[in-house]
């Protein structure tokens, strides 16, 4: 399935509807999408512009991570957007209030983001895997690292590793709930990393 007939179901437009917007014939999107012609640059111009998409979304087919994200901007369309009065206070300690625009989407958009990132994240570990035409070292890491955070007794350990080296290279620090035992490893990993010169953000490792 091309990007376009996916993203003609998507947002539940019909061939005829497109074809009218596009002031051609049905015949033609239909051509477009069994492949029996291709997409012209004009008309991809004329499409993205319609969907409010890329072009080159809609001659191949999608990848999860684009399907999520024609999903995203289907659902961006269709919602409404709600003012309300909140208040704060600045730094004087005055109540102030403000108003804020809020879709009545947000909560099915952050979960499609959320799911996005995913995607994004597994595509990441699939190339790593597949990099040197698949060498075992590379599958074997990632068996390890699966194994080690299945398994109860190592699993904090492992978020504890990961958490302190984040500040080292280049990513946002981040800490779960630690034990007395998984504080004193977080502890003892910095200062190893510190005897080694890993002093500042991204150093690499």
């Amino acid at each position: 399935m091309i990007g376009l007939e996916y993203i003609a179901k998507n947002f539940q437009m019909e061939f005829k509807i497109i074809a009218e917007r596009l002031e051609i014939s049905p015949k033609t999107v239909n051509d477009w999408v069994k492949g029996r012609k291709k997409i012209p640059i004009k008309r991809l111009k004329q499409l993205a512009g319609v969907f409010d998409l890329k072009e080159d979304y809609f001659q191949k087919e999608l990848s999860r991570v684009e399907e999520i994200e024609v999903q995203k901007k289907n659902v961006s369309s269709q919602s409404q957007y709600v003012e309300r009065e909140q208040t704060g206070v600045d730094e004087q300690g005055e109540v102030y209030s403000y108003v804020t625009s809020l879709s009545d989407s947000e909560g099915i958009l952050q979960l499609l983001s959320q799911e996005q990132e995913r995607e994004i994240l597994l595509s990441e570990i699939n190339k790593i895997v597949h990099v040197d035409n698949g060498q075992p070292y590379n599958v074997n890491f990632f068996e390890d690292i699966v194994g080690l955070v299945k398994d109860d007794s190592s699993r904090s350990l492992v978020f504890s590793l990961i958490g302190a080296m984040s500040p080292y290279i280049g990513n946002a620090p981040y800490v779960g709930r630690q034990g007395e035992k998984e504080a004193e490893f977080t502890k003892a990993f910095k200062e190893l990393l510190l005897k080694f010169g890993y002093n500042g953000r991204k150093k690499g490792l």
